[in-house]
């Protein structure tokens, strides 16, 4: 019969190894934040979503035409971009 393979043999010694480099979590208490709706039906929630844009080969940074993307939330409801500036807080 063959021996089996031992894998603890390259488990840390000291207990379990520790992820470097991890981002700290920060930890908000949402009852003391302002919730937004939506400036046009105020339907308060959003929807995850992309806008295309076109940078020219003059701003590009490589000298090519390229596609980028930018993220935005979007109503929910009525289908309309979140814009923060224009938008009204729940009271």
């Amino acid at each position: 019969m063959s021996k089996l393979y031992d894998m603890t043999k390259h488990l840390p010694k000291k207990g379990i190894a520790k992820p470097m480099n991890r981002p700290q979590q920060m930890q908000i208490d949402l009852s003391k934040t302002t919730p937004q709706s939506c400036s046009t039906c105020q339907c308060p929630s959003f929807l995850p979503g992309v806008t295309l844009h076109i940078v020219s080969a003059i701003m590009s940074p490589n000298g090519m035409e390229m596609l980028v993307q930018a993220p935005v939330f979007i109503c929910a409801n009525c289908k309309k971009p979140f814009n923060h500036k224009e938008e009204k807080t729940n009271d």
